[in-house]
């Protein structure tokens, strides 16, 4: 009955998103219920709720990213597809930032485009490291 729960709350994340207090309990309440096994199973075969928490790992309040960092930590050790999913989410990120800071522009994940420049850019360096050998 609870995992039927889970898309009203996902929804509600998405309705209430300027409303930092309700968003960061109904993470809470996530990571709660994903403390039990078999509700945990549930939850990370769905996908709406795991990609509203990535959505929300790069949030400015820093409460509700350690929240999501805490949940999206539990939810990779539990389940092989998302982990890689969530790793390559905050690889991204990272690179997104330094980016930012060599190239002093500002980097839009949510673009195709600016995602593939920055794989360009870091896979890219192999060949600048192959050229000074």
């Amino acid at each position: 009955m609870i995992v039927e729960l889970v898309p009203l709350l996902s929804k509600l994340i998405d309705n209430r998103q300027e409303d930092d207090e309700i968003i960061l309990q109904i993470v809470y309440c996530f990571y709660c219920l994903l403390t039990h096994s078999e509700i945990n199973q549930e939850l990370c075969n769905g996908k709406t709720f795991v990609e509203s928490l990535i959505r929300l790992m790069h949030d400015p309040n820093q409460q509700l990213r350690n929240m999501c960092d805490q949940a999206l930590q539990f939810i990779s050790e539990s389940n092989e597809h998302w982990k890689k999913r969530i790793s390559e989410e905050r690889f991204r990120f990272h690179n997104a930032q330094w980016l930012e800071m060599v190239t002093g522009t500002t980097v839009d994940l949510s673009d195709e485009e600016s995602v593939d420049e920055i794989n360009n850019v870091v896979l890219g360096a192999e060949e600048l490291l192959e050229d000074e050998l």
